[in-house]
């Protein structure tokens, strides 16, 4: 696996223009479960608060 972190957008952009598109669906599959995961942490961080 490659990871690349760059402050120029335009690089960005391009990167993003010219991935594959397995690389976007699971892109897409790990933001999803990561905002899942989130709101499970959420809830669970001060039952008290219910």
């Amino acid at each position: 696996m490659q990871l690349t972190s760059s402050h120029n957008p335009q690089l960005e952009a391009q990167r993003r223009q010219n991935a594959h598109p397995e690389s976007l669906m699971m892109g897409k599959v790990n933001q999803e479960r990561l905002a899942e995961y989130i709101g499970e942490l959420q809830w669970n961080e001060d039952p008290n608060d219910r």
